[in-house]
């Protein structure tokens, strides 16, 4: 961001000094905006509002990243195959019978593949340590959960250094440096170009972003590392990602009428902005916050877990704690999942642009019997889950699980059947186009047929008698 922002501080100066180079409104903001002007020696001069920033205006630990996927049968055996490798210790039958796809309609239940430690050794742990010299990540924890239907689950859940934390609470307030953004880095462009003024609020926002991004990259390179190693390439749409927070108070964290905190205190995410809670849960102490402001990167949701952490006994510390994907917060994503994939169905469906007649015939039904087969699988999912998910689900959660399950179910059903309506009449289309093409081919033969025969006419020699055309030969001529 630094670097850019010298670009763009250059280019207004290049701009201020030679404006006969540029468009006019390039020429105005160079005016207006460059490293002399008024404006920026004014910002300059400012005295700063906040002395720090900070993600919550609480006692908070940011503990963890999870991603989570749908796996299939194939990359479940690859899944069996890299745990049997990286094992430390000779594999459960039992485990790897759990691991193995024995019944379409009556599997299940939960596996636990093991923690990994990142860049520590250990002997005692299930599975063998990873190096990749990380400033933030400290160890992962894998667990699969089974549903019938081919419904696999598989969760990485990655526990973060405690310095994590101090990249996003009560963080000294940098001294804002950067004052204009050039949206439009064409500036010999015709097109308006516009340009964004940023205040300090801005800055230290953009700031707390920056290492909040950083910290999920990091998670990233951790997943990529052990899914190319397994074997399973997932990309962001199939992926769900969640971040998990701790606050040491009582619960709850947002109040609709908040106290006034400190004024040199800039809060992300105050507690006044209740609105950002999805409720996820009847308890109390959660909040889901799926804002996308709020969440950076290609995290999808930020958990809050509100508890004093003196509540908690010695063997179940929510802080410290990995958690898994059966009976814990995690265990809903199932169906923010299947969300992710309808909205992506959706979005294939609005590409493909089933009202325009003039398309390619048979990409459109190719592509729509695709997405007929992933609605059909889905809506097969959601009976699944309506069935089995509440054994997972801690208290608290099955009110909101059973009305996304009702509202999801509701949508698949309108979306199949507008697809299934346009995939009949694709099909009606292409026995039309075959219609047409049997008749033009019934042509062609005919054609190659006369061709054919009378090629062979010029091979006879009609001067011949007492051959077995004779006969034929003088009929035809009788005729004429």
């Amino acid at each position: 961001m630094r670097l850019k922002y010298r670009l763009n501080m250059l280019l207004l100066d290049v701009a201020f000094r030679f404006p006969f180079l540029f468009t006019k409104t390039f020429q105005f903001f160079a005016n207006e905006y460059h490293s002399q002007s008024e404006y920026i020696l004014s910002k300059k001069s400012e005295q700063p509002e906040f002395k720090k920033t900070s993600f919550l205006e609480s006692n908070f630990h940011w503990k963890a990243m999870s991603f989570t996927c749908f796996i299939n049968s194939d990359e479940l055996n690859k899944l069996k195959i890299w745990k049997e490798k990286q094992s430390l210790w000779f594999n459960s039958p039992a485990v790897s019978k759990l691991l193995d796809t024995r019944s379409f309609d009556r599997e299940g239940g939960w596996v636990n593949i093991g923690l990994i430690r990142i860049d520590q050794e250990s002997f005692t742990d299930d599975l063998n340590s990873i190096y990749m010299n990380s400033p933030y990540l400290d160890s992962a924890y894998i667990s699969l959960k089974k549903y019938p239907s081919g419904l696999s689950v598989l969760t990485f859940y990655i526990l973060f250094k405690p310095n994590v934390t101090e990249l996003v609470k009560l963080v000294p307030a940098p001294k804002i440096t950067e004052f204009i953004k050039i949206n439009n880095l064409n500036f010999f462009s015709r097109r308006l170009t516009s340009v964004s003024l940023s205040d300090e609020r801005n800055f230290l926002e953009s700031f707390l972003k920056e290492n909040m991004r950083n910290v999920y990259k990091e998670s990233c390179r951790f997943f990529d590392i052990i899914s190319r190693e397994i074997g399973i390439k997932k990309g962001n749409d199939e992926l769900y990602c969640m971040s998990d927070i701790y606050l040491d108070q009582k619960p709850p964290y947002f109040d609709r009428h908040p106290q006034q905190g400190k004024k040199d205190l800039l809060i992300f995410l105050p507690r006044g902005r209740y609105f950002s809670d999805a409720r996820l849960s009847d308890n109390n102490d959660e909040s889901f916050i799926l804002d996308p402001y709020v969440n950076v990167g290609g995290v999808d949701m930020t958990y809050l877990k509100i508890c004093e952490e003196s509540t908690f006994d010695e063997y179940n510390n929510f802080r410290k704690k990995h958690c898994l994907n059966n009976e814990s917060h995690l265990a809903i994503i199932p169906l923010l999942l299947i969300i992710k994939k309808i909205d992506k169905l959706s979005n294939e469906i609005s590409k493909l642009k089933i009202y325009n007649k003039s398309g390619s015939m048979i990409k459109l039904h190719k592509n729509l019997f695709s997405i007929v087969h992933d609605l059909e699988l889905i809506d097969e999912w959601i009976n699944i889950l309506n069935e089995n998910i509440p054994l997972s689900l801690p208290a608290g959660y099955k009110d909101k699980s059973d009305s996304i399950l009702k509202a999801q179910g509701r949508r698949v059903l309108s979306l199949k059947k507008t697809v299934k309506t346009f995939y009949s009449l694709s099909e009606n289309r292409v026995q039309i186009s075959n219609l047409h093409y049997n008749k033009r081919y019934s042509v062609i033969v005919f054609i190659f047929i006369i061709i054919q025969v009378f090629l062979a006419a010029l091979t006879i020699d009609w001067g011949k008698t007492n051959v077995w055309y004779t006969p034929i030969f003088s009929w035809v001529k009788n005729l004429f």
